[in-house]
């Protein structure tokens, strides 16, 4: 039994809703395994399954890296820019697992951008915060708000060194 348990706990989350899927099939052995694969693939079947299963570890990974709130907020940060904001608002409030609290925090995030800067300038190399502060410091110039990219029009583009 110990050595089943250790086998269980090094797959983590991914393997504890395996063993809990295959529990509720009343099946065993194999059966089991297929039912359960089956059942969290959904019409992807097995296969899908085993992406879910792949999915659900590289969740896991994220949230253990940077929290909950964060990933939801680099997530809502991301969408904001091509999916309409009320969609996302009336996601954000079906949200039955969050209090009042984070749901502000999040429609914020949707409707004013409030945490995208601290999310995106977490990935920004030394060289590019640097060449972000080199362009504030222009007289007149001011950060653009991402509903104004789709009428931008390009006037310089900077090839890539290296």
């Amino acid at each position: 039994m110990d050595e089943v348990v250790k086998k269980i706990a090094a797959l983590g989350l991914p393997g504890v809703i395996l063993v809990v899927t295959m529990a509720a099939t009343g099946l065993t052995g194999a059966a089991a395994i297929t039912a359960a694969l089956a059942f969290l693939g959904g019409p992807g079947g097995m296969l899908g399954g085993i992406a879910v299963l792949g999915l659900t570890g590289l969740i896991t990974d994220a949230l253990a890296e940077v929290g909950l709130e964060d990933l939801l907020t680099a997530i809502y940060c991301q969408r904001r820019q091509s999916e309409p904001h009320g969609k996302l608002i009336e996601e954000i409030e079906a949200l039955s697992l969050f209090n009042g609290d984070i749901k502000d925090r999040l429609k914020a995030t949707v409707t004013d951008g409030c945490g995208c800067d601290t999310v995106v300038n977490a990935y920004l190399t030394d060289t590019t915060q640097e060449a972000i502060a080199i362009l504030e410091r222009v007289p007149g110039m001011t950060p653009a708000h991402h509903r104004d990219f789709n009428v931008v029009a390009e006037v310089l583009t900077l090839n890539q060194v290296g």
